[in-house]
């Protein structure tokens, strides 16, 4: 008695290419399925890539091209730590590019400028009003005080201006010549 198919199963006939199906059955023996599991299974799996409007060509491309732009960068990630940001990009319909920038970013934030200017003229009215003999002393406090805040910047005095008054400066932020003494 023959097999009749049941009525809710869609049959196609597949023309395969040279060795296709050789490989498709090669595969399909080494896992224990048969042909047709085999074949669903790649399409769901090419399903389950989920590449939105991209072609796959188009999606290789696009990842050769994020490969392309970290390599000039100088900055290699293994290739299981490239495709797990490639994925958080993709969901965040990033580039690999920006989701690096936004993670570096998001990883060690920039001091805020207000915060920066707040504790800067702190300390310069409290090095300005420091004899100038306790002046490189109160300076190492002003370090240490930045340093235990976990910024890299450090606290420097410029030469001497025009008038002898040396000038506080951090990081890039001149806060000014430092207040003369009475």
């Amino acid at each position: 008695m023959a097999r009749v198919p049941s009525r809710g199963t869609d049959q196609f006939v597949l023309r395969f290419p040279e060795g296709m199906r050789e490989r498709i059955k090669e595969q399909a023996d080494q896992k224990g399925r048969s042909m047709n599991a085999e074949i669903l299974t790649r399409l769901e799996e090419y399903e389950a890539l989920d590449l939105g409007n991209d072609t796959l060509p188009a999606y290789v491309a696009r990842l050769q091209d994020e490969i392309d732009r970290l390599r000039s960068t100088g900055i290699r990630l293994p290739n299981g730590l490239f495709y797990r940001v490639d994925d958080a990009a993709t969901r965040r319909q990033r580039s690999v590019h920006e989701e690096v920038i936004q993670a570096l970013e998001s990883a060690y934030p920039a001091p805020v400028i207000n915060e920066m200017d707040e504790v800067g003229f702190e300390w310069w009215g409290r090095i300005s009003d420091a004899p100038p003999e306790q002046r490189e002393h109160v300076l190492e406090e002003a370090n240490a005080d930045l340093k235990a805040r976990g910024w890299s910047h450090e606290f420097w005095l410029e030469p001497e201006d025009e008038h002898g008054t040396p000038t506080l400066v951090l990081g890039i932020r001149r806060f000014g010549p430092l207040k003369e003494r009475p």
